[in-house]
């Protein structure tokens, strides 16, 4: 080692050594990481907080503010002395140990701090997770990119100043391989707590490769000391994945949770207790069966202000029992159900009533996976009954089938004399003002686009609308 300041190599030293140079390999994997733990973060969260983009927002506040907060303190340390590749590994090292903990840790909060199951939890409760959450893993990201910047300059004094900029490329090289692989390759072939413990994995590799070059004695052997403990963790939550993967999920869902799967679109989760099954997506009640009563409400009364529907468009609805229900319709011709998740439909059918699987593969029916609003701006089809059941306007993801736009696509494609409907809760015999201005709203978007609407009342108020007056039966004998 020369005498440079701060540590610098000299030319003959630099360029001897330069192949061996790991910060740039370090903060690509770091990237790398730091992106799927952020997915899985963000996943995790919108299930325990039931969608709600606030949990989003404060997540991602927390996660930059504490990784801000890790690259000054590195900043500051890398002001005193030159960081080695042994730390920058080191670090690297107890990041893979965060991963994994990071999944648990946002199952186990429900538990942990009595959240009851259905219940969004409230504002106070929210920020608290959504800030501190990320600590497991913000801070050693932040200090990796300052110490392998730190590194980098090192390395390179009285070279061209623009080297340490490598470790912007590794870091967004890392970040964007990290969003490909986890949407193309992991979420479709291992679990989330499987994702982290493989990432986990991959930053145990390249931290292994640089300690076991690393030629510091002391960092060396404290770090391969961590190392060794760290895969013997990461290793047993490998091992016994399976099990720690439910076992986690019931911490979410309770004893009744059967299954549970993580699809491009949503998490699915089904509870099943005596006869009954429930499915979730993202945390959000999507259907139970079997449940006649609902399924009767949610179709025949739109069909039957129709003086003879043929063919009818669902949007959402089919997996709790709604085409079963249209079939039974006499004069149906064609029924055509439209689902955002194909996913959806083939991993949950199997666990519902034999009619409901049946009644998908019917001949009159055909089974679309597309968006609902991108369909209706694409097909030209026309329907005499469109019947709408994607979830209740409570986030920005359901609130915008909500809206005089897509009500527009609604109302183009109907036929002449053809009916709307969609229920959203109805509060019973009790409406107070803040559900009377929902009511109400939903009221007035739909006057914008149809000429006539009217809504049943009750614990789920349905509305019907029409093109033309004098469509909708409003008389309450008949």
């Amino acid at each position: 080692m020369s005498g440079l300041p701060g540590g610098a190599l000299s030319d003959g030293e630099r360029s001897a050594d330069l192949p061996r140079d790991p910060s740039f390999l370090i903060i690509t994997a770091a990237g790398f990481a730091a992106t799927v733990a952020q997915i899985l973060l963000l996943r995790e969260l919108l299930v325990l907080f039931y969608g709600n983009e606030m949990s989003t927002a404060l997540v991602l506040a927390g996660w930059l503010l504490w990784t801000a907060l890790g690259s000054a303190v590195a900043a500051r340390l890398a002001s005193w002395f030159h960081p080695r590749e042994g730390l920058l590994a080191l670090l690297l090292t107890l990041q893979a140990l965060g991963l994994p903990a990071l999944v648990l840790c946002v199952r186990g909060v429900r538990w942990l701090l009595g959240i009851p199951l259905g219940e969004l939890a409230p504002m106070g409760t929210m920020l608290l997770v959504c800030l501190s959450v990320p600590v497991l893993f913000c801070p050693i990201a932040g200090a990796l990119f300052g110490l392998c910047w730190a590194y980098r300059r090192g390395r390179d004094a009285g070279a061209s100043s623009g080297r340490p900029l490598a470790i912007y490329l590794g870091e967004a090289l890392g970040a964007a391989a990290g969003g490909i692989v986890f949407y193309f390759v992991m979420l479709r072939l291992a679990t989330a707590l499987g994702t982290a413990v493989i990432v986990a994995l991959v930053l145990l590799a390249v931290s292994g490769w640089v300690l076991w070059r690393c030629r510091q004695p002391s960092l060396r052997i404290s770090g391969c000391s961590v190392w060794a403990f760290t895969t013997l963790v990461v290793l047993a939550v490998a091992f016994w994945g399976g099990g720690l993967e439910m076992r986690s999920r019931h911490w979410q869902w309770g004893e009744h949770l059967v299954a549970v799967r993580d699809t491009p679109f949503h998490n699915i989760a089904v509870l099943q207790e005596r006869e009954q099954t429930t499915v979730f997506t993202n945390g959000l009640w999507l259907l139970t069966q079997p449940d006649p009563a609902t399924a009767e409400l949610a179709v025949h009364p739109a069909l039957l202000q129709h003086p003879d529907p043929k063919r009818v468009l669902l949007l959402g609805g089919g997996l709790a029992g709604h085409v079963t229900e249209v079939l039974k319709h006499p004069g149906i011709e064609w029924v055509e159900y439209v689902e955002l998740d194909p996913e959806l439909i083939s991993f949950s059918q199997k666990f519902l009533t034999p009619a409901t699987r049946e009644s998908l593969w019917e001949v009159r029916v055909e089974v679309r996976s597309e968006d609902a609003g991108t369909f209706l701006r694409r097909t030209e089809d026309a329907y005499d009954v469109i019947l709408m059941s994607v979830g209740d306007p409570i986030n920005a993801q359901m609130n915008r089938f909500y809206t005089v736009e897509l009500f527009g696509l609604v109302g183009q494609r109907l036929r002449p004399g053809g009916i709307f409907s969609f229920s959203v809760p109805g509060g019973g015999d009790l409406v107070g003002p803040t559900h009377a201005r929902l009511l109400g709203s939903l009221d007035q978007t739909l006057r914008e686009v149809f000429s006539e609407v009217c809504a049943l009342p009750g614990e789920r108020a349905r509305f019907f609308a029409a093109g033309e007056e004098g469509t909708l039966v409003m008389d309450p004998e008949v």
